[in-house]
């Protein structure tokens, strides 16, 4: 019997061990995030896999610290952006989503991406479904019509869901999350506390 409990508690420390490895590192294998979410040149030493809600004011907050720290260091960043979507409490998250990534297939990505987070208060809390979005592909440059059809396409919907069932498996619990060459962080304070750390140990070159 007494055998049978520690083999028991054994098993449950493992368990606990592996989950925190999981929430730690990046072991899980990823999806290839399409050309038009992926910033930064393919050879850079850091590399960001991001976790992102577009209604997320701390996601604004980082995607203005990524921003900033690209142009500082052209050399230096590559991102994915992922989409993980917390509807339940941003009630038009996932149809931003959708938007930014129509935009992404018109080269427009960044862009639409940008005008979301800087005008969050405008849109986010809408009762009805935001008539902003569309003002937003006529700033972002964006062909109507194409929008239009990629916006009713099932496969650009089915896109976003793999990525949070991805975010699910690597149980991401809030918004932003970042894998940082596969060591995960969890915010903006904690993102740039990494960089500016990785920034000073790279080699120069390649910043």
């Amino acid at each position: 019997m007494k055998k049978k409990k520690l083999l028991i508690v054994a098993a449950a420390v493992l368990a606990a061990g592996a989950a925190a490895l999981s929430r730690g590192l990046d072991i899980f294998p990823q999806r290839e995030v399409p050309p038009y979410r992926t910033f930064g040149p393919e050879e850079a030493p850091v590399k960001v896999a991001e976790y992102s809600d577009l209604s997320c004011p701390a996601c604004a907050a980082a995607w203005t610290g990524l921003e900033e720290t690209a142009r500082k260091y052209p050399k230096y960043l590559r991102v994915e952006f992922k989409h993980y979507p917390l509807a339940s409490v941003h009630r038009w998250s996932f149809d931003a989503a959708l938007y930014a990534d129509c935009a992404g297939q018109q080269g427009r990505f960044k862009e639409y991406a940008g005008l979301l987070f800087t005008n969050q208060k405008d849109w986010s809390r809408a009762e009805n479904a935001p008539e902003q979005f569309g003002r937003y592909a006529d700033l972002a440059g964006l062909e109507r019509g194409a929008l239009d059809a990629c916006l009713a396409a099932p496969e650009t919907a089915e896109a976003v869901r793999l990525d949070m069932a991805e975010g699910d498996r690597r149980k991401i619990g809030s918004t932003p999350t970042f894998f940082v060459n596969g060591k995960r962080f969890v915010g903006p304070a904690q993102l740039m506390r990494q960089l500016q750390y990785l920034a000073i140990t790279v080699k120069p070159e390649n910043l």
